[in-house]
């Protein structure tokens, strides 16, 4: 049987590469930032408002990671429905990070059927990230 296959794009490996390391970089700096200010703050604030502070960028952090997992749901509901469209998997177009056996047929079908179904748990997760943030807030208030 005669394999097709999706070559990797090194160039886009190299870019992925970068960004993580980016990413990476500047959580680090925040989260020292953060603390920074916060030692400098928690000096001058009473025990109830640094609280309060704490609360408050806990739920501007979960916030955010809800958007994240948001638009990763998003992005996986995508690719299924390319895969779908095009009946192969990857899609058309798709660059990889690593060389991939093309997929056709019923396997197609799995593939999205999979991708579906994490677009919507990530989903769920993003409306628990988003209970937990107004949660965090309401306490706040």
């Amino acid at each position: 049987m005669n394999e097709e296959i999706q070559r990797a794009d090194p160039r886009y490996r190299r870019q992925t590469i970068a960004v993580l390391v980016i990413a990476v970089v500047v959580a680090v700096a925040a989260l020292f930032a953060i603390q920074h200010w916060m030692r400098g703050t928690a000096m001058t604030l009473s025990t109830q408002q640094a609280l309060q502070q704490i609360r408050l960028w806990t739920a501007i952090t979960v916030l955010l990671s809800g958007v994240c997992l948001l638009s990763l749901a998003a992005y996986c509901w995508h690719l299924a429905r390319s895969a779908v469209r095009d009946r192969r998997w990857p899609p058309q177009g798709m660059r990889l990070l690593r060389d991939h056996r093309i997929l056709h047929g019923e396997a197609v079908q799995s593939m999205a059927l999979r991708l579906r179904l994490t677009a919507v748990v990530l989903l769920v997760l993003t409306v628990g990230f988003a209970l937990v943030a107004w949660r965090l807030v309401a306490v706040l208030g």
